[in-house]
């Protein structure tokens, strides 16, 4: 548990901190920079559940290269899941961002298809219902975030009771 939540905190507060520097320049209120440093701290989360149970799949220790930690397509896997589930867990929040005003983008000519036309849907729906879509955004975040951050926890406490292996590199020198 305590590599989860260092490698949890540590891109936390880098972020968070990027976060104040960040509302500030742009004169967020203090509420909107507390509600962002929340957001990427709740989606952290399962980024720090991935890698943990990544890291317990396809470990290696190389002497010449010791931060490299990982065989070379589990790094892949490791990557793409992390993107997958960031574009994943941060659509509530995206649609919270995208101001009502951009319906009128699409009212000249025929109505959008598809993904656009979702997306226009949702936002005739924020308009009307703002509070609500708010908290629907902030529950699926959080139900995302900690599914994914309790579903890796689980596979990484199953692989490290039957034993990790961890693939040592000879040293060539």
């Amino acid at each position: 548990m305590g590599k989860f939540w260092i490698n949890w905190l540590i891109p936390v507060l880098f972020l968070s901190l990027l976060e104040i520097v960040g509302g500030i320049l742009l004169n967020w209120s203090p509420i909107q920079i507390l509600f962002g440093i929340s957001v990427i701290s709740i989606m952290s989360l399962g980024i720090a559940g991935i890698g943990l149970w990544i890291g317990s799949v396809g470990a290696k220790y190389n002497p010449n290269n010791p931060q490299n930690r990982l065989e070379t397509g589990v790094s892949f896997l490791l990557m793409f899941l992390s993107f997958g589930y960031l574009l994943i867990a941060a659509l509530p929040s995206f649609l919270v961002l995208i101001p009502t005003d951009a319906i009128d983008l699409f009212k000249q000519g025929e109505s959008p298809t598809g993904i656009f036309g979702l997306l226009v849907s949702l936002l005739k729906w924020k308009a009307e219902n703002k509070t609500l879509l708010m908290s629907i955004s902030v529950l699926f975040t959080l139900i995302i975030s900690m599914g994914v951050t309790l579903i890796t926890l689980n596979l990484s406490a199953r692989k490290i009771d039957k034993g990790l292996t961890i693939n040592f590199i000879s040293n060539k020198n």
